[in-house]
């Protein structure tokens, strides 16, 4: 215990304004840095008696891999992000788990930016991914300008829409069936009972798409 002390006091006098390094691990346990690197990313060869040294001397010091320096290094990203316009709304709660369970299954780390409907926030949450150089990001939001869309597609960063934009290279678009889950939603309400029931909504096609499934609905089951 007074050794891993007296390694981690070394190591923060060494590097006064950051946590230990790898460098203070790979001089801790008397091997090389690429070495330490190898053990850890399970790259290259290592003996046993070294591989246990490493991860002995990584749990000692309390040395965690600074991933983001990593992934610079490297130019490869593991992360993946999503932005949402209320996450308030009771939607967007159980589409933000499932996104990052997915993308945990895939390796990657999750990033999330909330707009609130401002059109500012949402430019600064796609700059925010840009600068984390996501691998892809999924745009559950209308309040974003084309330029923004371009941009990412142009940094070849996968973009993701829900029922927005067009289809094109970099760019995905996910339909929603609003008639048949309209027509679902009227079904419900008239099998227990109502026959007044009411719609508002902020796009005049899904008022038409409400009406189409009420008059199929009195066609099916009655007034």
């Amino acid at each position: 215990m007074r050794e891993a002390k007296q390694d981690r006091r070394r190591a923060a006098s060494s590097n006064p304004n950051m946590g230990v390094t790898i460098r203070d691990v790979a001089r801790a346990a008397g091997v090389s840095t690429a070495t330490v690197s190898n053990v850890l990313n399970k790259t290259g060869k290592a003996g046993r008696r070294t591989h246990l040294l490493v991860l002995s001397t990584v749990k000692r010091l309390g040395y965690f891999a600074n991933v983001h320096a990593r992934h610079l290094a490297s130019r490869d990203s593991r992360t993946l992000g999503i932005i949402v316009s209320d996450i308030e709304n009771p939607f967007f709660p159980e589409v933000i788990k499932s996104f990052e369970v997915r993308a945990r299954q895939l390796g990657y780390d999750a990033i999330l930016s909330d707009t609130n409907y401002d059109p500012s926030r949402t430019r600064k949450a796609a700059e925010r991914m840009m600068e984390h150089n996501v691998r892809g990001v999924a745009v559950m939001t209308s309040e974003i300008s084309l330029r923004l869309i371009h941009e990412l597609a142009r940094r070849r960063i996968a973009v993701t829409f829900l029922d927005l934009a067009p289809v094109r290279s970099y760019m995905s678009n996910l339909r929603i069936d609003y008639f048949s889950a309209v027509k679902q939603i009227v079904k419900y309400l008239h099998t227990n009972g109502h026959r007044r029931i009411a719609f508002i909504a902020a796009r005049p096609r899904r008022c038409k798409r409400m009406k189409s499934a009420c008059r199929i609905g009195n066609s099916s089951w009655g007034r």
